[in-house]
């Protein structure tokens, strides 16, 4: 009887969790983060890996685990090898594959920093050089990016 009560509490605990699962969303619908982006003033923040990327899951395991709750941001992760649903910035139905490849991000990791819009407020990080230092750079351009959306700044978008 103890044994099922501890069951049936350590399920109410771990089912929410479970059936989030956490990690970094995929992108499914960029012209309705592009809204909250506007609205909010957050960056988007994309992954662009694959499933054969161990990098990829290098930086998913090591830099960006739990920055999904980052409240700065809007992280979502495109994969270049699925054709997984996706809602372009203008609102037009395509799909990761089609995106990433119109996009010209064949190189993976790619981490994109975006406005509203889906133009481009830093400059991608590209690939992985040292994971020690990544989230330096990481958080450089997510700061950049912030400073350019916020309203009170009149800074033009220098991608360098």
């Amino acid at each position: 009887m103890v044994i099922l009560r501890d069951l049936t509490l350590l399920t109410f605990i771990l089912l929410p969790t479970m059936a989030w699962g956490g990690g970094i969303l995929p992108a499914t619908d960029l012209h309705q983060d592009g809204k909250e982006a506007s609205r909010t003033g957050k960056p988007i923040v994309i992954l662009v890996s694959a499933a054969d990327c161990p990098y990829c899951e290098v930086l998913k395991d090591n830099v960006f685990i739990g920055m999904e709750r980052d409240e700065r941001i809007i992280l979502r992760e495109l994969t270049t090898d699925k054709p997984i649903h996706l809602v372009d910035f203008d609102g037009s139905a395509t799909n990761h594959q089609t995106f990433t490849s119109k996009q010209r991000l064949f190189f993976t990791p790619t981490v994109l920093f975006l406005d509203g819009t889906g133009r481009p407020l830093a400059k991608a990080l590209v690939g992985v050089t040292n994971v020690d230092f990544y989230l330096y750079y990481l958080e450089q351009r997510i700061d950049k990016s912030k400073q350019i959306l916020d309203p009170g700044n009149s800074a033009e978008i220098v991608i360098d």
